[in-house]
């Protein structure tokens, strides 16, 4: 069997058909529902997806998150790639096409379509191609998003060497985590523009919009594992550099903005101004200029923050910024 798709499941009753139907009419594949304790009529349309296609299978289990649904997914998994896609997300006709290049790459990393309400943000990367050399490959690495494990083709051998899982105690960055972990280990690469995944963007489950109760540990244990990829591949060091050449800063302005998203714990005034001051003690994370990776007047805002460096100044600014979100 050439790709088993592994689909996680949860309270996905509104889009996990035209999920599956995306996918169906592919040839030597199988569809691994994997049933996260769904809440909502997820289930009953799951079964009734499985009586009525050959290839998609159906497993249930109590609720256990995202990443044990993908590792079990993982664990069942008969076919010779791996493709994780979300439930409420679809591919293009023809997505599954991109098995049948004449390379056999470890990776292949297909280009996404970011669908928003009806809107339509297109990512096309700037260079694709195969690789089966480090530096090339390091190249591809650096132009295409490795944030998330959907959109990619992963060859399950690796996975099942190197023993490589998701990370059920972080809640968020285990899909780059994974990503980054298998990188690792892949010694040819394609990176195709020609094959579209489409990801739809929720508000309402955007962890944008919510606090991360696990950022600090996930981002000290994708910062690690980055470091090895960029040891393997000097060429995507050089690469993300130019793109990020401040990581810790990159971080910290994350951090800053959590502990002011819903659910946070950290409410008290004086409290916060600890937590931002602790953060502002380390050097590393002062920016290079106010411009530095701006892409809106919020950035510019942050950078202008971490230049002066008052954590009493930046927590009301915090405050008044995410009252409006």
């Amino acid at each position: 069997m050439k790709c088993s798709v592994v689909i996680p499941v949860y309270n996905a009753d509104k889009t996990i058909e035209a999920c599956v139907n995306s996918l169906l009419g592919a040839s030597d594949i199988e569809i691994i529902l994997v049933n996260d304790g769904s809440l909502d009529n997820s289930r009953n349309i799951c079964e009734k997806l499985s009586a009525e296609n050959e290839c998609v299978f159906l497993i249930n289990q109590q609720n256990k998150g995202v990443s044990a649904a993908r590792n079990i997914g993982v664990q069942n998994a008969r076919g010779e790639y791996i493709l994780f896609v979300d439930a409420d997300d679809k591919v293009e006709p023809g997505f599954m096409n991109a098995l049948n290049c004449k390379e056999t790459p470890d990776i292949i990393i297909c280009r996404y379509n970011d669908i928003h309400n009806m809107d339509i943000k297109e990512h096309l990367y700037s260079r694709e191609g195969f690789s089966n050399q480090n530096g090339e490959i390091g190249e591809l690495l650096a132009v295409c998003n490795l944030a998330y494990v959907w959109g990619k083709f992963f060859r399950k051998s690796i996975i099942k060497e190197h023993d490589i899982i998701f990370d059920t105690d972080l809640c968020y960055g285990e899909d780059s985590l994974f990503v980054l972990s298998y990188c690792r280990y892949i010694k040819s690469c394609l990176a195709t523009n020609k094959f579209v995944y489409l990801y739809s963007i929720d508000d309402e489950s955007s962890l944008s919009r919510k606090f991360v109760k696990d950022l600090d540990d996930a981002i000290k244990k994708k910062q690690e594992m980055r470091k090895e990829v960029f040891y393997r591949f000097p060429t995507y060091k050089k690469r993300y550099m130019q793109w990020c050449p401040n990581p810790n800063l990159s971080a910290a302005r994350m951090r800053i903005r959590n502990i002011f998203r819903k659910g946070s714990p950290i409410k008290d005034f004086n409290d916060q101004c600890e937590y931002v001051g602790r953060i502002y003690s380390d050097s590393s994370t002062k920016p290079y200029s106010i411009n530095y990776m701006c892409n809106s007047k919020i950035d510019y805002i942050y950078n202008l923050l971490f230049i002066l460096r008052i954590p009493a100044l930046t927590v009301i600014v915090c405050r008044i910024l995410f009252r409006f979100k």
